[in-house]
């Protein structure tokens, strides 16, 4: 369930920012992991095994606590 709402919110962001979706690879049973690099524009989709997703939750508590003990400096506006 909640694997759909997070790609019914994606499609309809997109949708509402006047963006194309021009490759889509939703639902099923594996999650995915995407990496995203701006400066290219490059988007690899990475399906995640069962065995993989408890590291890949401690792996984001992990960054998520590394997070929290950075200052940030500046501001970043991310959408007009």
């Amino acid at each position: 369930m909640i694997g759909r709402k997070n790609s019914d919110f994606a499609l309809r962001y997109l949708a509402e920012e006047g963006l194309a979706a021009i490759a889509a690879g939703l639902g099923g049973i594996y999650g995915r992991r995407i990496h995203y690099h701006p400066a290219t524009g490059k988007v690899a989709r990475l399906f995640l095994k069962e065995t993989s997703e408890k590291r890949v939750v401690e792996e984001e508590r992990q960054y998520g606590k590394a997070l929290q003990a950075t200052s940030v400096e500046g501001g970043t506006e991310l959408f007009d």
